[in-house]
Formats: structure tokens, sequence, C-alpha cells
């Protein structure tokens, strides 16, 4: 609308009036509340941990590749570096594969 503050008052209603034609407004968006939703819970005394432990030595004693490699990991590890970086400097932060550095947009 900024734009459209130096033109004579009746060009700007009918460009108003016509734009809002073109454009109505969008409907609202209904979100689901947490009361609707479900849970879901893990069993009494389980423990991630043993999961994760136990996977990376079945790895190890059978030599079978796991999905969430070293490469996996490294690249989840990057995506947080970004988003700290991009919020602790506000701006937007880029990964540059070549340098293997951080840098802003």
């Amino acid at each position: 609308d900024y734009s459209i503050f130096g033109w004579p008052k009746n060009l700007r209603d009918q460009y108003l009036e016509k734009w809002h034609e073109e454009h109505p407004e969008p409907k609202a968006l209904h979100w689901k509340t947490e009361d609707e939703g479900e849970t879901y819970t893990v069993p009494h005394g389980y423990s991630d941990t043993v999961d994760h432990e136990a996977n990376f030595y079945n790895a190890v004693r059978t030599r079978k590749p796991v999905v969430e490699n070293e490469v996996f990991g490294n690249n989840a590890a990057i995506g947080c570096h970004l988003a700290n970086y991009s919020y602790f400097n506000k701006c937007v932060a880029v990964w540059d594969a070549s340098s293997k550095k951080i840098v802003k947009a």
C-alpha cells in the first residue's frame, strides 16, 4: 500500500477496490489444539539410550552400515549450527561446503 499513497484519492480507491476483488482475504486456518490430538508414551522403564547403544554395537559386530551414519550425523549437526548462527547473528546463514564454514547469505 505504501507505493500508492502518493496517488490521487479517487485513483487509489479504484485501484484498491479492484485489488481486493481479485485478492479476497484468505480463510482463517483451523489448527488442531492439543486436546484434540493423541498422546503417545513409551513403556515404563524404556530408555532410548539402550536402543541407541544396541544399534551401535550391532553395527560394529555385524559390520552392516547403519542408516543414521556419520554423514547423517554431520549434516544434522551442521543444520543445528546454522540455526544457532542465524539466531545469534540475526542473519540468514549458509553452509559453504568448499570452505566448510558458515557464512552470511
